[in-house]
């Protein structure tokens, strides 16, 4: 499935972000079946088409694009934290706990990346629109 974004940086942003989120279903589920891991799979897919269906229909749902740039990672950080504790023990409370901790810093470094990736964008958008305007 082609995943929708608005440009390289974008998807790259996404990309490792999607991998972060596996590798902590992952060690979470390092010391259960790895049945477990492969559930989560068709999570992340249907996240993403989520994700891309919202992303066709802005204009209609009347969505800025700005909000729906953030829509994915939270899709993803809350199914994974739901995930997390839908398997919690108390045998595994505290590594879902820490590895939780950690997936709420990679969304925070992940919005920073997002909303960085976003101002030069637009700003890029605004000097075309001046040129074209020079022109």
């Amino acid at each position: 499935m082609k995943f929708k974004t608005l440009n390289t940086e974008h998807k790259e942003i996404l990309d490792h972000f999607i991998n972060e989120v596996e590798g902590f279903i992952y060690r979470i589920t390092e010391d259960e079946n790895h049945k477990a891991f492969r559930n989560f799979k068709p999570v992340i897919t249907n996240a993403k088409m989520l994700h891309n269906n919202i992303g066709k229909e802005l204009k209609s749902m009347n969505i800025p694009e700005t909000d729906w740039i953030f829509m994915f990672p939270n899709y993803l950080l809350f199914a994974g934290i739901g995930f997390a504790a839908g398997i919690k023990t108390d045998e595994n409370e505290e590594i879902i706990n820490e590895e939780t901790e950690l997936l709420f810093e990679l969304i925070a470094d992940t919005i920073n990346d997002l909303e960085f990736m976003n101002e030069k964008r637009i700003q890029e958008n605004q000097i075309k629109t001046k040129q074209k305007q020079n022109d």
